[in-house]
């Protein structure tokens, strides 16, 4: 089984599903047949696409997930299993009576994770040892909120503007950030699924009204190879989310990264992110392993996800 990102855009396709394949029809005429199971994550962004209900259910049993754009090209919605592992019960358990002390270290650790991949992200060597010290100085719980005063050093040094924000409706490339951001948090949601985790029981983050909080917090570490390949669009002078600026974004997947002492990549990364969280929950290690960025020169670009297009193939993930 491969574990293929597949995205529908600049045409409407009709979707179906026999005999575990899924179809991809336009204009009446098969654009491509594939495995349900080999999807690991769908993007589809034409206004008028639709889909039989076999399909999705196809998909999400297969342990994959879909993510449903809006007219601003943007996510809107995701679609993921309700039972993804045997062990569910068990874990959301183990989830739910976790210690705030280990919660707190926990969150510690996730914080530490990130301060340092953006320290590996920036080319500026004062900027880089400015936020490798802040990495060490990250305490119980980040109770001095070392993370806000990274990023106020990190992103301007990353954009190149004095005065950028990270904002939502922000000019670019938050754009492209935002874009970035969501398939990046679909991939691990889609890990924390398929290990049989709650997804809305969150380390840090807690909004009561979001379902992915749990997403939003084991993804912090990974979000400086989105902010790599989203700066590398704006000083292209790229400003629009298009076939090719998602494709990069989505290509962030296939990207090398660091697991422990062995290479990988960002897509293989987390799952195994995830299980070494499993065995953090059920108190058989003391913490999490992070994906870790590469240095600048070891950051070979692999495969990246292309729009499934009738006159191109879809990619095969990590």
């Amino acid at each position: 089984m491969t574990d293929r990102t597949i995205e529908i855009s600049g045409f409407d396709a009709h979707l179906t599903a026999r005999l575990k394949q899924i179809q991809i029809r336009h204009e009446g005429e098969i654009v491509t047949t594939i495995p349900a199971e080999d999807i690991g994550i769908l993007v589809v962004d034409t206004p008028n696409s639709n889909f039989t209900n076999e399909t999705l259910v196809s998909i999400v049993r297969g342990g994959g997930l879909v993510i449903l754009c809006g007219s601003d090209h943007l996510p809107a919605a995701y679609v993921v299993p309700v039972v993804g592992n045997s062990l569910q019960v068990q874990r959301q358990q183990q989830q739910l009576a976790l210690s705030d002390r280990r919660r707190n270290r926990l969150w510690s650790h996730i914080v530490r994770a990130k301060i340092q991949n953006q320290a590996l992200a920036v080319e500026d060597a004062t900027v880089r040892q400015r936020l490798e010290i802040l990495a060490e100085r990250v305490g119980y719980a980040d109770r001095t909120n070392c993370e806000a005063s990274a990023a106020r050093i990190y992103w301007p040094t990353m954009v190149g503007n004095p005065n950028f924000r990270r904002e939502r409706d922000g000019p670019p490339p938050n754009l492209f950030l935002n874009y970035g951001y969501t398939v990046l948090r679909a991939a691990v949601a889609r890990a924390l699924c398929a290990a049989g985790l709650n997804c809305a029981f969150g380390i840090h983050h807690s909004n009561r009204n979001a379902g992915f909080c749990l997403a939003d917090d084991l993804m912090e570490p990974l979000r400086p190879w989105i902010d790599l390949a989203a700066v590398e669009l704006h000083r292209k002078g790229l400003t629009e989310l298009d076939k090719t600026t998602k494709a990069r974004l989505l290509g962030v997947l296939y990207q090398p990264a660091w697991f422990g002492e062995e290479r990988s990549t960002v897509g293989n990364a987390i799952p195994r992110m995830v299980g070494t969280l499993v065995r953090y929950y059920e108190q058989a290690t003391e913490e999490v392993t992070f994906p870790r960025l590469p240095e600048k020169e070891d950051r070979h670009m692999g495969s990246s996800a292309s729009g499934c297009v009738p006159d191109a193939n879809e990619n095969d993930g990590p």
